[in-house]
């Protein structure tokens, strides 16, 4: 036994369990209040119980951070994608919304000039040049067009038909220096 106590380590065994035994023994006893010993272990413990907490916190939020930001960047993707979808959707409703004014405008010219035979066609290919001095339409004698007929539009004269096939017709514009135009002043005649 004097073994035992002889060695160091055995005796701070020791000094320990006592005092894990009165700890046990004072923290069991009812009483109002924390005493000396509680207080000097409370004084220890406390800070060291603060600071894995506060780690514990801090590794839990930066995981949350980390997918927290991996949701956010694949949303992030899917909306840029419903974006661009969007923004296509919205082009192409522009272009019918100009391509309806402009029938409805051509709808309009052709009522209120029912006096005369129209015949709607497209430009389908322009000359070189930086001017709409001359172009092709998509439709020639088949449709009833002739050399010299007037191409107009809802805004006015356009030009003149100098060439024409079966289903095109070659048009000078009157911007064009070699195309004359008679025309008529109504207020002095």
């Amino acid at each position: 036994m004097s073994d035992f106590f002889g060695k160091k380590h055995y005796v701070v065994f020791l000094v320990i369990a006592l005092v894990l035994v009165a700890l046990m023994i004072a923290s069991a006893t009812n009483r109002q209040q924390a005493n000396f010993i509680e207080n000097t272990l409370g004084f220890i413990v406390t800070p060291m119980q603060q600071a894995t907490t506060g780690v514990k916190s801090g590794v839990r939020n930066t995981f949350l951070y980390f997918s927290d930001n991996q949701k956010i960047r694949q949303q992030n993707e899917a909306y840029e994608i419903e974006l661009s979808a969007l923004r296509n959707e919205n082009f192409a409703l522009k272009q019918m919304d100009v391509e309806n004014k402009r029938l409805r405008q051509m709808l309009d010219f052709k009522r209120t000039n029912a006096q005369f035979e129209l015949v709607g066609a497209n430009v389908i290919a322009k000359d070189a040049s930086n001017w709409f001095q001359k172009f092709t339409i998509d439709k020639g004698t088949n449709d009833g067009l002739t050399k010299d007929c007037a191409v107009i539009n809802h805004q006015g004269l356009v030009g003149s038909i100098y060439d024409i096939g079966l289903n095109y017709a070659k048009v000078s514009a009157i911007i064009d220096d070699s195309s004359a135009v008679s025309a008529l002043v109504v207020r002095t005649k």
